[in-house]
């Protein structure tokens, strides 16, 4: 992904930064929807490669928008600081409360397919 990263903050330079994000946006949510309704191992890990795809397209786009919009000094530094701070929080929460709930309902949890009902992967 490091390859696809350096290759995408270059196409960012040539095409523009929010150009790069909106699509990279729409990649991420779309294969995050694909990920919720898969109802087969291949599908689920070909939605997740999808996503790191469309990650590595966010990233880099997002942070060069973060430095363009915030002029250089405190204002920037503390937009980065918050930035990095919300990627590191959600990293620590996102594997905390992954690991409570495949403990608590299961790793073949399904969310409720309609209202009052829930289902399981067998």
């Amino acid at each position: 992904m490091r390859g696809l990263e350096r290759r995408l903050i270059e196409e960012g330079w040539a095409f523009g930064r929010r150009r790069l994000f909106q699509p990279g946006l729409v990649v991420f949510l779309l294969a995050s929807l694909l990920g919720g309704v898969a109802q087969s191992g291949g599908v689920l890990i070909a939605a997740r490669v999808l996503q790191g795809v469309g990650g590595a397209i966010i990233a880099p786009a997002a942070l060069s928008l973060l430095a363009d919009t915030f002029p250089a000094g405190p204002r920037r530094n503390k937009a980065l600081g918050v930035y990095g701070a919300m990627g590191g929080l959600g990293s620590v929460v996102g594997l905390l409360l992954g690991g409570a709930l495949t403990e608590c309902l299961g790793w073949r949890y399904r969310r409720p397919a309609r209202r009052g009902q829930l289902s399981r992967v067998t």
